[in-house]
């Protein structure tokens, strides 16, 4: 379950990406950042903030996991620093480079266990709200690997994780099927066929 609060963030998670994805391999920018939903995993720690964004750029549809922290993680790649206006002063940095995240992502594709449900505090008092993206898994199941290093390596269309002696494919640039043991698909308002998000090789 994650609990989120009414909040303001500034700079805005929108603008955060922004000015993470030019020069990357996998962005043809089509212009300003659209953001069409997202969706998120518990961290049993209760430290991480674990999101990942569907956004759009012109034609392209592209996905960008992110981590949220309340202190610096240099092991991480950084995509800034935003001010929350509840939680305080919070690190964000690319969920890929992030063991956080890539665990979250290994209990899902090896346990196909579901995203956070999301609850809101409105004026103290939680309300479930749904989804902007919904998210399955299909493939064999088997234990969770242990996930220390990370690697990241940054392909044309996706960002390929070494973690756990797994290979971990994320697909950035969405569109086409991931093929994988275990691959997690996911819809939203307007996309009713599944779409490839990330998938597990080996």
């Amino acid at each position: 379950m994650a609990l989120l609060h009414q909040a303001t963030l500034t700079p805005s998670k929108l603008e955060l990406l922004q000015q993470f994805v030019p020069g990357r391999s996998w962005f043809t920018d089509g212009g300003p950042l659209e953001a069409i939903g997202a969706f998120r995993w518990d961290d049993p720690a209760g430290e991480v903030g674990i999101e990942t964004h569907i956004v759009r750029s012109g034609d392209g549809l592209f996905q960008l996991p992110v981590t949220y922290r309340r202190a610096e993680y240099p092991s991480a790649e950084l995509i800034g620093t935003t001010e929350h206006s509840v939680l305080g002063h919070r690190w964000v940095y690319d969920g890929c480079t992030d063991p956080a995240y890539v665990n979250a992502l290994a209990v899902a594709l090896f346990t196909g266990a579901p995203q956070a449900e999301l609850w809101y505090d409105v004026d103290g008092t939680p309300e479930r709200r749904e989804p902007s993206v919904r998210v399955t898994v299909d493939g064999e199941r088997s234990e969770v690997p242990l996930i220390d290093d990370v690697s990241v390596i940054d392909e044309d269309l996706s960002t390929l994780i070494r973690a756990g002696g797994c290979e971990f494919v994320v697909q950035r640039v969405l569109g086409d099927a991931v093929p994988g043991r275990a691959r997690l698909t996911g819809t939203w308002d307007g996309q009713d066929i599944p779409v490839g998000l990330a998938a597990v090789r080996v």
